[in-house]
This record gives C-alpha cells, sequence and structure tokens, in this order.
C-alpha cells in the first residue's frame, strides 16, 4: 500500500508539474513582504513600505488572532528580520541616526529597541540580512561595504558571523562580488547565502560555506538568478526564488537527490520563501501581474508543500 501511494503520488506531482495555488495571508494596498515566521508559528513579522523603499516600517501578524499591528512605528527597518527562540524578541536592521542600519533586537510586544548590537571589530557599512542560529548563540549577517566607485562601481556585501556570547566576529565571506542572504544550517556549522562570484558578477548562485573549514560549495546554478535560500527545519530542502524562467518563482531544491521542482504558476512573481515549523507550507512574497502593471505591488502569501514529503518516504 505504502509504495502505491508513492507512484500515485509522483504520477500526481508530475501531472502537477509541481505548480500550486497560494493563498494570500496580507492583501492591502501597500507594499508588504519579506516574511518571516516566528519559531512556534504563531505570528509573522513582515516589511510595510513607508516614506522610501529603505525606510520600512516592522509590522506583527498575529496568525491565532488574525490580528495585524505595528510595534513601533517611529523605527525604519530595512531589509527581513529574525525572531529569537522566545517568540517574542526580533533581530532586524534599523536606520540609525546617520542614516546607516545596524542591527538591534526589537520587542514585539512593546515595541522597544535596543542599542546596536555591533559596533566593534565590524566593516563599516549597513548590517543587512541578518539570521540567527538555532541556539540562538550566533548571529550571521551581510555589510554593505562603503563604495569605491573609481575601484568597484558594483554593490558590494560581505558576510560576516558574529558570537552572541563572547562578541566575537568572524568575516566568513569576502569576494569582489555581492555575497548575501547567509542563512545557518540545521547544524549551526554552516551557511547557505548566494553570491555572484563563481560567475564573475553574471548570475546569483546559492552556496553553502563550512564555518569551520571555510571551504565553500556551490548548490545551485542556472542560467538565471537564484537567490533567498531557506533551509527546512529537518535539513534536506532549499526554498529559493529564481527568474530562471524569465521571472521570480519559487523552487524547492532536494539536497539528498539534486533534484529541483518549480512551485509557484506563471505571472506570479514569488520571492522571500521561509518554512512554516510543520514544513507543510511556505510564506512568501508575491507580486501579481497583469497587462497593466508588470511589476505589482508586494503581498504574503502561503503556498502549501503538496505530495512532495511522500517522495522521500
Amino acid at each position: 500500500m505504502k509504495k502505491l501511494m508513492i507512484i500515485f503520488a509522483f504520477f500526481m506531482v508530475a501531472a502537477f508539474q509541481g505548480l500550486q495555488d497560494h493563498t494570500l495571508l496580507i492583501d492591502s494596498p501597500l507594499e508588504e513582504r519579506t516574511p518571516a515566521l516566528s519559531p512556534d508559528g504563531s505570528k509573522l513579522a513582515f516589511l510595510r513600505s513607508g516614506d522610501s523603499d529603505r525606510n520600512l516600517k516592522l509590522v506583527i501578524y498575529n496568525l491565532k488572532r488574525v490580528q495585524q499591528r505595528v510595534p513601533n512605528s517611529s523605527i525604519a527597518v530595512n531589509s527581513p528580520p529574525v525572531w529569537y527562540n522566545d517568540n517574542q524578541r526580533l533581530l532586524a536592521s534599523v536606520k540609525q541616526d546617520d542614516g546607516s542600519y545596524k542591527l538591534a533586537v526589537i520587542n514585539s510586544e512593546n515595541g522597544s529597541v535596543s542599542p546596536p548590537l555591533f559596533t566593534d571589530n565590524v566593516p563599516e557599512g549597513d548590517q543587512l540580512f541578518p539570521d540567527l542560529s538555532s541556539d540562538n548563540t550566533k548571529v550571521a549577517f551581510s555589510v554593505l561595504m562603503p563604495a569605491d566607485f573609481l575601484a568597484e562601481p558594483r554593490p558590494n556585501f560581505d558576510i560576516i558571523v558574529a558570537n552572541l556570547q563572547d562578541g566575537g566576529t568572524d568575516i566568513v565571506v569576502s569576494t569582489p562580488y555581492r555575497d548575501m542572504w547567509p542563512r545557518f544550517d540545521t547544524k549551526n556549522t554552516g551557511l547557505y547565502f548566494f553570491s555572484r562570484f563563481a560567475s564573475e558578477g553574471e548570475n546569483d548562485d546559492i552556496f553553502h560555506i563550512d564555518l569551520k573549514t571555510k571551504q565553500i560549495n556551490k548548490i545551485i546554478e542556472s542560467n538565471g538568478n537564484d537567490f533567498a535560500p531557506s533551509i527546512s527545519l529537518d535539513g534536506s530542502k532549499l526554498a529559493f526564488s529564481s527568474n530562471r524562467s524569465g521571472e521570480p518563482a519559487l523552487y524547492i531544491h532536494t539536497l539528498t537527490t539534486g533534484e529541483t521542482t518549480r512551485l509557484t504558476k506563471p505571472r506570479l512573481r514569488a520571492t522571500h520563501p521561509v518554512w512554516s515549523p510543520n514544513g507543510n507550507q511556505l510564506y512568501f512574497t508575491i507580486r501579481q501581474t497583469n497587462d497593466q502593471d508588470s511589476t505589482g505591488r508586494g503581498d504574503i502569501a502561503i503556498i502549501p508543500i503538496k505530495l512532495l514529503h511522500l517522495l522521500d518516504k
């Protein structure tokens, strides 16, 4: 019976070609993007447009009460936040008085904001795209290095890992090309990230770095840009965004087999996936396009991971 279910699942996945329907969770006239799900799955943080594309407001959506609020309207946030294990605090890139963005802790209940966490032993530049290790002892983030337009006109990011217990920092990835979006693997011994260094600036590929040996391995590549990796809680699959088909879409890459499956349908510009705790859903940013609007406004959506788990049994 189990084999019959696997065979049925295989043909169903083939029939659907991995393309699945989504559900809008947040739909408003405002630009809303980059969801971040709390570890217990009860709250969703995301960013809402403010007075500019960089000055974004942090919104907390209570999934059980179906309520949303802005815990602190006086601050601007840049790049997605990440939750601590207490399901209350978030690590976020917060705008400072000098206009720079530094990592700070935001209390989702009362809106309090800590001073910047990293001011010493870190290169100058905006601190973006943070991630916390599962034990909340380490932080990985990208630093937007100050531009030297005579030597290097393109934006350049380095990846840094900081120890929250002793304050130590280490630049773990530094190439002439942008190294972005570090995400800890499930053992906290390495990072997934995307970069253009292997293609010398042409395309974004997804890599993994072993933090002990500093060995970097390419995980995903295509003839387009593959970006924003998100590892499943069991460590078996990477969700990511890619424009390999001509528009941003969500894909699932199975690490054991190397197989990649597209999830979202055409004309849905899908980016920034994050897994639900049970691994059955992905939250993501969606931009639905039409003949009059080729870009669309960002909304928050959910897509189920149908049938794919049966093929792992």
